[in-house]
């Protein structure tokens, strides 16, 4: 946690350094506050080892430090090349039903992850509103699991006892070590001065997770090297320094 503190600040103190020297050339910084909800797409070997797989819920949030320049493309239109970096946290979460003697019942695995994402976002600026379509790669500094079992005779429930991993155990989780993400998004600037506003927007994204190659005691025995990933949508908050794109 010391780690992801550090990271905070840093954006924090990058962004107001931003701020005071670049606002009025052109130059753009966008402090922006993501949470919303992320939807596990099971990998193939949970569907193989239980029968079924489905999508879990989880929860998502972070946030970031928006850096870049504006130019100007018309009377009322803008483009930002905007890059990101900031902290990110996601949850993934994976459902699955099984049987057995007693009638069967329901089992999930939930990972929440820590990390340091790296990025570009371009925008198009059109009075207000703001349109980006990015990308880059979150890497994880920290991670939990945990697991939950449902069924006719008993509940099991881990999330109050979760695995942890440190840096360590997260390179021989996953190779690689990252994970690529894309989004969408879509904000409405309310400009209090010529080079201050308030953002409000939603979200769509995909998080794409690397090759699991370790066996970590959840819910099989020989994993294979496939991929997973979340569909992230959500809403974000956020305060913006720059110019106006009109």
């Amino acid at each position: 946690m010391k780690q992801i503190r550090k990271i905070i600040l840093s954006a924090s103190m990058l962004l107001m350094f931003s701020i005071t020297a670049f606002a009025e050339s052109g130059f753009e910084a966008i402090l922006n506050v993501p949470f919303g909800a992320s939807i596990g797409i099971p990998p193939k070997s949970m569907k193989d080892y239980f029968g079924t797989s489905e999508a879990g819920a989880g929860f998502d949030s972070g946030v970031s430090a928006q850096l870049g320049y504006m130019i100007q493309a018309g009377d009322i239109t803008a483009v930002s090349i905007l890059a990101e970096v900031g902290y990110a946290y996601d949850t993934v979460s994976f459902r699955a039903k099984f049987k057995d003697e007693a009638g069967g019942g329901s089992f999930l695995i939930a990972s929440p992850i820590h990390s340091l994402q790296v990025g570009l976002l371009p925008k198009f600026n059109i009075n207000g509103l703001s349109i980006g379509i990015g990308g880059g790669v979150k890497i994880p500094m920290a991670m939990s699991a945990y697991y939950q079992i449902e069924d006719n005779r008993y509940i099991a429930n881990g999330k109050t006892d979760p695995v942890k991993f440190n840096m360590n155990d997260i390179k021989n989780i996953f190779k690689p070590q990252v994970i690529g993400y894309i989004k969408l998004t879509f904000d409405y600037s309310i400009f209090l001065s010529d080079f201050f506003a308030i953002n409000a927007g939603v979200y769509l994204g995909y998080d794409f997770m690397p090759k699991t190659a370790l066996y970590t005691g959840m819910f099989y025995e020989n994993p294979k090297e496939e991929t997973s990933g979340t569909f992230d949508v959500g809403v974000q908050i956020g305060l913006r320094f720059g110019p106006q794109p009109y």
